[in-house]
């Protein structure tokens, strides 16, 4: 028996409106359905920093990540064969970490 490819689909960050009581992270649910449906494990890749003040203004984000988080970043994508980078007008600086990392190791990434 074959092992299946655990691919990350990394979290995006919602923006976060007034009568919004929670902050989200999100993942097309597309990405995770062809995943599964050719043979593989989808898993999402999460902030690992503890604000939740991303983009909140559509502005860029200038969260500066600890080396913990970073650290805590590089053990989730160890546990990958793949990744998805989720496009969208958003952008936070955990996803930049990742995909620099993701390089770093030359591992196989996909960015939408």
């Amino acid at each position: 028996m074959h092992r299946k490819p655990i691919i990350g689909i990394i979290g995006k960050v919602s923006p976060n409106f007034d009568e919004d009581l929670w902050h989200r992270n999100r993942v097309a649910d597309e990405f995770r359905y062809y995943i599964i449906k050719n043979g593989g494990i989808a898993i999402t890749i999460l902030p690992t920093q503890a604000t939740m003040a991303f983009n909140e203004q559509y502005t860029q984000d200038d969260t500066v990540l600890t080396e913990e988080e970073l650290q805590d970043l590089y053990r989730q994508i160890e546990l990958c064969d793949g990744f998805v980078l989720q496009g969208g007008l958003i952008g936070c600086n955990y996803e930049v970490e990742i995909a620099k990392r993701i390089i770093e190791v030359d591992k196989p990434v996909i960015g939408i």
